[in-house]
């Protein structure tokens, strides 16, 4: 693990809005570690050696620039008139749903080392949050939304400029806060961001700033709530993506060109409910596989 970690903290690149962002991300396996078993957790925090599960569970975004193989791992490009994912939507190269698979597979194989073992986990916990993020299932021609540009107000502004989850990674001096710490990048003459980056952080900030919880009660919050979740698989997940997406009020279908409160507001919880099936399913597979 300790290699794992050098190549981390020596990475020296700054993060970019891949997936959830790091509030997401590290939501999603804060929900999960709640729903842990005693001897899930103890496995978990073993591979770990000492990495915090919820900011682990970044990690794959951090590796991304140096490890181009991992690129597509992230999502799996539909056109936006298909509306039935299937397993032959990954191409070639692979794509979310087989990755999911192989980090499942590797991750339970007890004979594997500490170390490729310890790597499966933060993929998987990363790639649960991916796939429940309802743009990782965008076109290729937008890049997942990230090329539909978005006019945005103050509050929206704030929201992804939101700070609460770097100010706990340096009160806790996390291992790998040096590479996840985000500067402001929407500044306030520019008021544009895009729809990719809208549903990555800012509907989930907004919220968090809302409730005026730290990010880490508001993840113990949403996994105190009670919702009848089914398992699945990574294709039924990115089905359920899918289908956000054709939801009329969400606006990447029909090229939504401005995002305010009231969108943040009322969209808060689709993110919420995707968030809380990501933690409830991938607390499900840990605790399946290791013990």
């Amino acid at each position: 693990m300790r290699k794992i970690l050098l190549s981390v903290i020596l990475l020296l690149t700054s993060t970019s809005a891949y997936s959830f962002w790091n509030t997401g991300h590290a939501t999603v396996c804060k929900i999960a570690e709640n729903k842990l078993s005693i001897e899930a957790k103890a496995e978990v925090d073993k591979l770990l050696g000492g990495m915090n599960f919820p900011e682990s569970c970044n990690w794959p975004d951090y590796v991304r620039p140096n490890r181009d193989v991992t690129f597509p791992w992230h999502y799996v490009n539909l056109p936006k008139s298909k509306l039935k994912v299937e397993a032959t939507d990954c191409p070639p190269e692979g794509c979310i749903l087989e990755a999911i698979q192989l980090h499942i597979r590797l991750l339970s194989n007890k004979e594997l080392s500490n170390e490729v073992r310890a790597e499966s986990l933060m993929f998987l916990g990363h790639f649960l949050g991916d796939i429940h993020q309802p743009l990782h299932l965008g076109t290729k021609e937008d890049r997942g939304g990230s090329g539909h540009t978005v006019q945005i107000d103050s509050a929206t502004e704030d929201a992804l400029n939101y700070q609460g989850y770097n100010n706990w990674l340096q009160a806790n001096k996390m291992q790998v806060q040096e590479l996840a710490i985000r500067a402001n990048k929407f500044s306030p003459h520019e008021k544009k961001s895009n729809m990719h980056s809208i549903w990555d952080g800012a509907v989930l900030q907004h919220a968090v700033i809302q409730s005026g919880l730290e990010w880490h009660e508001f993840a113990d919050e949403l996994s105190n709530r009670n919702m009848t979740i089914i398992l699945g698989n990574p294709i039924m997940w990115a089905q359920e993506s899918k289908d956000v997406l054709a939801i009329h009020s969400f606006g990447y279908n029909d090229n939504i060109e401005s995002i305010d409160s009231e969108y943040l507001e009322s969209h808060g919880h689709i993110v919420e409910q995707r968030l809380i099936q990501a933690g409830y399913r991938l607390a499900t597979i840990l605790n399946k596989i290791l013990p």
